[in-house]
């Protein structure tokens, strides 16, 4: 054999002999190399999801204080244009009307005095192209909806008496009334 064809035998052997020692060695490694990525694989998941959460709450957070503002804006104006209707009063005369609990949608008989502003009733108005006192105006100027509720017994379910709020059929949601209970009998946080 001669010298040249020795070196290449030798020097192909020792690479042969090094590929199998790293192969070997990967091989060996590669349980503590797999545990150890999936290792930071999952702190940074969760330091990334840790951000986007905290990201979520601060937003919510501006958007709860920008709704809060809206609805103290809403109320104010909504005050000033009662205030301008006059004080609220009961007349002598009661009405018997039908309501429906909006959770049940049970209908019952409800007895009551009927509702003055001033010197304006609040008849239930449900047609959306009839004005109703107040909520109109306050919707006119300030958007969104407006409801004057009024309490029909002991219990405290809260009757919508005037209202721009409407039904899927386009008329208004007068006649119906927020139960002071939910129908598993824990109290309604309206």
């Amino acid at each position: 054999m001669k010298i040249k064809s020795k070196i290449l035998m030798l020097s192909s052997g020792g690479t042969a002999a090094m590929a199998i020692i790293l192969s070997g060695m990967l091989l060996y490694q590669k349980g503590p190399l797999d545990r150890e990525l999936t290792m930071e694989l999952d702190a940074s998941a969760r330091q990334q999801c840790a951000a986007v959460a905290k990201n979520v709450y601060y937003m919510l957070q501006v958007q709860d204080a920008s709704i809060n503002k809206k609805v103290g804006q809403c109320l104010n104006v909504a005050g000033d244009v009662l205030a301008h209707f006059g004080k609220i009063t009961f007349s002598n005369e009661s009405v018997t009307l039908n309501v429906t609990n909006q959770l049940s949608k049970e209908t019952r008989e409800a007895r009551l005095l009927k509702m003055m502003v001033g010197d304006t009733g609040l008849d239930m108005n449900s047609k959306s192209d009839i004005q109703s006192p107040i909520v109109d105006k306050v919707s006119s100027l300030v958007g969104g909806t407006c409801t004057i509720f009024q309490r029909i017994n002991e219990t405290g379910d809260m009757l919508r008496i005037c209202t721009n709020v409407q039904k899927p059929d386009g008329t208004r949601a007068v006649g119906t009334f927020i139960p002071a209970t939910q129908p598993d009998g824990s109290p309604n946080r309206w």
